[in-house]
């Protein structure tokens, strides 16, 4: 429901700001009447400007036309509080985000104001983002471990545990460290102490979010390679489904995730390669699927051979996950599921609306492109019709693989490095992807694919970026683009051997290598075609890297 107007008696709202933060100002009898009715359309109104600065709200390019307060959940002991808020964008796209305000001091505040408040008496507090509190951040975590509810008007926010909850996380004392993961994403995340992770959702649907549902599978069925689920909260309504609302995890000491162990890695190849002086190795072949074949005994593989290592163990971790996915046993959920001509058509159509998209955007931004990427835009236009005969194959080939459940948006940045191994995290799919489809079975090589296409943006990324110590002349990144192509080809093939070797007589690994490549060449398309509509949107300076990715496979 959308909050009533305040009432005259209780509240008011002033037009005053705070000085030099443009935040506005709310006046009330006491404290206590805050989050009453009478308030709630004054708080509501000012959220927009709110989401609008927030790194997790997810639909900054849509105008919001009314946002509205679902949902007050009170936590007397933190004052603070949840809000369960409706955004409707008024283009058919309505939103729900759980949102946590504390009431402080304009130093609990800093950054994260929302507003000010002042009392009858003329004091002044703050109401900021409750995240920062650690008042707030224990209470969740209290919710979870006592399997208790927090209750408000109209709904209330329910804590579970898992039956790896003892084991993983145990009995954590009152005075237990908790910080705020700065970091960005879609989520918000929470470390207490050494011993567990929450990470709550901001956006929330109804139904099961696959990020607890396949994490809590893994944990259950003894994977060792993913942190341990060990809770869950869940937004329940007085009318609606149930949302849930925050995955609880064992936290699990890392040097970081494999993408920034790679471009570390990268950077110190590209200091070698740079001091040597010497032109790239002719690539016999840059695909790397053919180029698991080739030799690999030769003084530059050898530059790289402690980073293969790791790879290869990256290589046969994804492949290990995918067979615990692929239980028969584990119920209609999760067991494996042969290609039907409704899942080819399914999968057909969404490779078709991502080509469809992209191509429109690409044609729409040509004009702003610079020269050099126009022209590869140029190339990769013309080539739409025989990129689209590509995706045919799931209509008209033979695919033997079996559907099962899969990470969903795999790449370096869902992989934590531990310094000797690997583990895979987020589990909650593609974010821009309806909950529903996100726990659709699909091919297994999607996210071979999206590891691949990550390998195939590293060296890019790292010049582009000019990773540490990495200072390249404008005439040496032709050399260094060429030493590029010879570090992406041959870390795939890496990869794909760890892989394969490991998922070799699965039901979800294609049998033939003929089919091996040509699902594998299909997602990869996928991915880069859906690149080139993310980097036109964030960084348009970095649509080469999907441009080249697509020209890469088509030649």
């Amino acid at each position: 429901m959308t909050s009533p107007k305040p009432k005259d008696n209780a509240s008011s709202f002033s037009e005053e700001n705070a000085a030099t933060r443009g935040v506005p100002v709310i006046q009330v009898e006491r404290w206590e009447s805050l989050f009453t009715d009478g308030l709630q359309s004054n708080i509501a109104q000012n959220l927009p400007s709110f989401l609008m600065s927030r790194r997790w709200y997810r639909d900054k390019t849509r105008v919001i036309r009314e946002s509205s307060i679902e949902a007050v959940i009170p936590m007397p002991s933190a004052k603070a509080c949840i809000l369960g808020v409706r955004i409707d964008c008024g283009d058919g796209g309505r939103q729900f985000y759980l949102i946590g305000f504390a009431l402080g001091d304009a130093g609990d505040a800093k950054e994260d104001a929302f507003v000010r408040v002042r009392s009858a008496d003329g004091s002044e507090k703050w109401l900021y983002d409750a995240f920062r509190s650690d008042a707030f951040r224990k209470e969740l975590f209290a919710t979870i471990q006592g399997g208790t509810s927090l209750c408000g008007n109209n709904a209330e926010l329910a804590g579970s545990q898992t039956s790896a909850f003892r084991t993983a996380v145990g009995q954590l004392p009152e005075s237990v460290a908790t910080r705020l993961m700065n970091v960005e994403q879609s989520n918000t995340s929470v470390v207490y102490g050494d011993r567990c992770i929450l990470k709550v959702f901001r956006k929330l649907e109804e139904g099961i979010n696959p990020d607890i549902e396949i994490g809590a599978f893994l944990t259950e069925h003894g994977f060792r390679n993913t942190p341990a689920v060990a809770g869950w909260l869940e937004y329940i309504p007085a009318e609606g489904r149930p949302m849930q609302a925050g995955i609880l995890q064992q936290f699990v000491p890392n040097r970081g995730d494999a993408w920034k162990y790679t471009l570390d890695s990268l950077g110190e190849f590209f200091r070698i390669v740079q001091q040597k002086g010497e032109a790239a190795p002719a690539l016999r072949t840059a695909h790397p699927l053919e180029a698991i074949s080739l030799g690999r005994e030769t003084p530059e593989i050898e530059m790289l051979r402690d980073y293969l290592a790791s790879i290869r163990l990256l290589g046969e971790r994804t492949a290990q996950m995918h067979a615990v996915l692929a239980d028969v046993n584990a119920g209609p959920e999760f067991a494996p599921e042969p290609m039907t001509p409704a899942s080819r058509r399914e999968m057909y159509g969404a490779l078709e609306s991502q080509a469809d998209a992209s191509f429109r955007l690409l044609r729409q931004q040509h004009a702003s492109l610079d020269p050099g990427v126009a022209e590869e835009a140029d190339r990769v236009l013309a080539q739409e019709r025989q990129i689209r005969e590509r995706f045919r194959h799931l209509l008209d080939g033979e695919i033997q693989a079996l559907r099962i459940r899969h990470h969903g948006d795999f790449h370096l940045g869902q992989v934590l490095y531990t310094g000797t191994d690997f583990m895979i995290i987020d589990f909650e799919g593609e974010p821009a992807v309806p909950l529903a489809a996100r726990r659709s079975k699909q091919l297994a090589m999607r996210d071979v694919a999206g590891m691949v296409r990550s390998f195939q943006y590293a060296p890019h990324a790292a010049l582009l970026k000019k990773t540490a110590g990495v200072e390249p002349a404008a005439a040496e990144r032709a050399t260094l683009e060429e030493w590029s192509a010879f570090w992406t080809t041959a870390v795939s093939a890496e990869y794909l051997r760890g892989y394969f070797g490991a998922a070799e007589g699965h039901p979800f690994m294609p049998a033939t290598h003929e089919e091996r490549r040509r699902l594998l060449d299909i997602f990869l398309l996928q991915k880069a075609l859906y690149e080139i509509g993310y980097e036109l949107n964030n960084r348009p300076a970095w649509v080469r890297i999907p441009l080249r990715g697509i020209l890469g496979l088509m030649d």
